[in-house]
């Protein structure tokens, strides 16, 4: 049976025979609220119950709410068996719950009780570093994603319609896109070309920073870390910009990162090409143009220098995610961790991607397809997929057991988008810092306040330089500005996070 890129093994029995009642605490995603008040009453808990024989009773935080309400648990003599969390960016990191009492130290029940998961970070090394703290102490269950397939979310599209009537192939390189960009301006598309450039999403995706040699954010060569907006070629990147906006070829209103007003451009055929999600923007935008209508987008490779070349840079995750730990007060550590490790089992795997085969997944040439009451909307009472996936499994919006690159290829429907899927590669792991770096208590409060300063400066100079409000001159008080925020001191705190992440391999059997 076709898996993905990962075979899974068992190591593990089950089911198990107990009494207890593990409390499981954590947010209620969205796609299962659209369903159920709870996860209590979705299929998925059900079939685990079964399972493993252990019965779990979920709770959450009202929505919105879950940093106030695990603050209330974290001081409240009630924490319950298990929390899901993203602990790596938590003051002091996972290190200091550890030492608080509110994280229970894994090590030793991944070693003696989680043989599945165990197995998995044998021969897979680089995730066990992203998921223990920086003195080897394990402190979580994670989500993985092993394949890139999974972690490439996002892209460009371009029109294929317009290449088309300009005699164009569609762009690899930077020179190749400027002309598409050109021609499409000399059509009368009002914006050939929509980027968001403000803080969040600039630094998720690095928007034409590779074809530069550089990152969006933070980021390391050979061990040294890096901040893009603070390199020389940052510069050379805000020019162009400023170029394309003088030209008409960026949108003029770049800055208004709206998400109506974008898909408006895009489904009336007003714009050229933009970035986009695969899954959530661009099967909406597909789904929005009309049938009858000649507009017709396509995804786009990552721009580079030159063609051949793979692109440095993009949106691009690493393939731990930080999700289940257990509490340091609870009574019953063993059950919990023997009720985490199920999801690496070859039987959790596949509860946890596709459910239980003949309901919500059938058996195709060897691979699990879902059954249409998941996925088809005439049958699943005009749910999105991603709805009617969350009724059974929980691949469309992770937990403890490994994504299988078989749920990615199904919940993209769109031909379009599986296309799009092909061609996010890039080096960006090669480059980007883990999101597991423990910076401590007392240097995340300076690393914040220097970082606010600097995003809303960064945030404002791209808006004010590509626009023209400001001479081109201004690059030199621009870096002198950055440098008087701290910027260099927001290095050093990540350069020491970065060193001290690349020692945890001493821990490694």
């Amino acid at each position: 049976m076709d898996t993905g890129s990962l075979v899974i093994k068992d190591s593990l029995e089950f089911t198990i025979e107990t009494d207890v009642t593990l409390r499981y605490w954590m947010e209620l995603s969205p796609q299962v609220s659209a369903n159920n008040t709870s996860f209590n009453a979705t299929e998925l808990a059900a079939y685990l119950e079964e399972a493993t024989g252990i019965h779990v009773k979920y709770e959450h935080p009202a929505a919105g709410q879950a940093d106030a309400a695990f603050h209330l648990l974290r001081s409240s003599n009630d924490m319950p068996d298990i929390m899901e969390r993203t602990w790596s960016d938590m003051p002091g990191g996972a290190e200091k719950l550890i030492n608080d009492g509110v994280l229970a130290d894994l090590t030793p029940y991944i070693e003696h009780v989680s043989p599945n998961l165990k197995n998995l970070l044998k021969e897979n090394p680089d995730w066990a570093l992203q998921m223990m703290t920086d003195k080897g102490k394990y402190f979580e269950y994670p989500f993985i994603r092993p394949d890139e397939k999974l972690t490439a979310c996002m892209t460009y599209i371009i029109r294929k319609d317009l290449l088309d009537k300009a005699e164009l192939a569609v762009p690899e390189t930077l020179e190749e896109w400027e002309t598409a960009l050109y021609a499409f301006r000399d059509m009368g598309i009002e914006a050939p070309l929509s980027l968001r450039l403000g803080s969040y999403q600039f630094a998720k995706f690095s928007p034409f920073t590779g074809v530069f040699g550089i990152g969006s954010s933070f980021y390391q060569v050979g061990g040294t870390v890096k901040y893009g907006p603070y390199e020389p070629e940052f510069a050379d990147y805000m020019k162009l910009l400023r170029k394309w906006y003088e030209d008409g070829i960026l949108d003029k209103e770049f800055a208004n990162e709206d998400s109506k007003r974008r898909a408006a451009l895009v489904v009336n055929g007003k714009n050229g090409a933009v970035d986009a999600t695969i899954g959530g923007e661009f099967g909406t935008y597909l789904n929005m143009i009309p049938e009858e209508s000649t507009i017709q987008y396509v995804a786009a490779k990552i721009p580079v220098r030159t063609a051949g070349d793979i692109a440095m840079i993009a949106q691009k995750d690493w393939p731990v995610r930080d999700c289940a730990g257990i509490s340091g007060s609870s009574k019953n550590k063993e059950i919990a961790a023997r009720f985490l490790d199920f999801g690496y089992s070859k039987q959790g795997h596949m509860l946890y991607n596709f459910g239980k085969e003949g309901v919500s997944y059938e058996i195709n040439g060897g691979v699990p397809v879902y059954t249409g009451a998941v996925i088809q909307p005439n049958q699943n009472g005009g749910l999105t997929a991603e709805q009617g996936m969350a009724k059974y499994v929980r691949a469309c919006y992770g937990g403890p057991f490994v994504q299988d690159v078989n749920y990615i290829e199904q919940y993209y429907q769109r031909e379009e988008q599986k296309q799009a899927m092909e061609l996010c590669d890039s080096d960006t792991l090669d480059y980007r810092l883990p999101v597991s770096l423990n910076i401590s208590e007392a240097e995340q409060k300076r690393y914040a306040d220097i970082m606010a300063q600097v995003n809303t400066y960064l945030t404002e100079t791209l808006e004010n330089f590509v626009s023209g409000n400001v001479e081109t001159g201004y690059l030199d008080a621009y870096y002198a500005q950055l440098k008087r925020l701290g910027i260099e001191e927001a290095i050093d705190i990540q350069q020491s996070a970065y060193d001290s992440y690349l020692k945890r391999k001493r821990y490694l059997k």
